[in-house]
């Protein structure tokens, strides 16, 4: 679990700059697919998955492909420094 925090730390850090498209969409309504968030937290796709599992993180499906708002992304690093004061 530390290590998940640490990452969701470096996500914090990250995001801003890794995603463009203010212009497209409401700031709390962005999208990560896998690809993207596994690349950003440095990860496989078997770990995001296990996060999904075990309700870590929570995700859309749309057909076969995965997305994470970013909104609860925030939130979870949020909850992260809640956790750690």
């Amino acid at each position: 679990m530390c290590k998940f925090a640490t990452k969701l730390n470096d996500i914090s850090k990250d995001l801003k700059s890794f995603i463009n498209v203010d212009k497209d969409f409401d700031k709390e309504e962005k999208l990560l697919d896998n690809q993207d968030l596994a690349f950003m937290l440095k990860c496989s796709y078997r770990t995001l998955q296990g996060y999904r599992s075990n309700g870590i993180l929570p995700y859309a499906q749309f057909g076969h492909k995965i997305y994470y708002r970013v909104a609860n992304l925030r939130a979870l690093v949020n909850l992260k420094r809640i956790i750690h004061q």
